[in-house]
Order: C-alpha cells, then sequence, then structure tokens
C-alpha cells in the first residue's frame, strides 16, 4: 500500500509540473503576441542600434504565425513563418529557415538570444 501511495504521490507530482510548465508556457505565449520593434543589437559585447532609415517589426498572433518587416528607406521586404513557445524557448519557422531563440522579457522590451550567446536582439512593444 504504501509502494501504491508513492507512485500515486510521484504521479500527482509530475501531472502538476507538466500543468505549472504549460501555463507558464501559455503566459509567456501572451507575453510575446503584438507588434516589436527592434531597438539594437548585441554581439561580441558592442551595441548597434539600426540607423533611422531602417526599421525592423516583428508581429507574433495568437494564431502561431508572425510576420516580419524591414523597411529601408521606401523598400519593404516582409517574411512570415510560424512560431512555437517551450518554456523560454522560441522557435519560428519560414518555408526556408527554422531557428530557434531563447526569449526573455525585461519591462517593456523583449530579447532574442540565439545559441551559445552569439548576439541578443532588443525589442520594443508598439
Amino acid at each position: 500500500m504504501r509502494y501504491l501511495g508513492i507512485k500515486l504521490s510521484m504521479g500527482l507530482a509530475l501531472a502538476l509540473g507538466l500543468l505549472l510548465g504549460s501555463a507558464t508556457a501559455e503566459a509567456g505565449s501572451k507575453k510575446l503576441l503584438g507588434t516589436w520593434q527592434l531597438m539594437r543589437i548585441e554581439v561580441g559585447g558592442k551595441v548597434r542600434r539600426p540607423p533611422p532609415e531602417i526599421t525592423i517589426k516583428m508581429t507574433f498572433k495568437k494564431d502561431k504565425t508572425w510576420k516580419g518587416t524591414m523597411r529601408v528607406g521606401q523598400k519593404v521586404k516582409t517574411q512570415t513563418g510560424t512560431w512555437t513557445l517551450k518554456g523560454d524557448k522560441l522557435t519560428t519557422v519560414t518555408p526556408k529557415k527554422r531557428e530557434t531563440v531563447t526569449v526573455s522579457f525585461t519591462g517593456a522590451h523583449l530579447e532574442l538570444t540565439k545559441p551559445n550567446n552569439k548576439g541578443k536582439a532588443v525589442f520594443k512593444r508598439l
């Protein structure tokens, strides 16, 4: 009987962990939703800001699609795809590329960090 009680406790702990993990991912997804504009890129300890004539925006939608827009002067380039968020790992998929980055939120800012700290993009919410 004691063995059954231990198994039941472990099962409940596992289920609770899965539910809490799911709630955390859902909360992160809700934070991610909306439109974000690139403020700066940090690579190798150097901070680079886009010049005024360049704007880069990303929009994450509830239906798990995203759209990226880059405007250089009057020229506009867009890219679309799908996204998933598991914990702090955001994966974006386009027909040509799949990329996973680490997501963090600092105040009203979204930070996307490439694996092995190979660069970070910092966005502000619009």
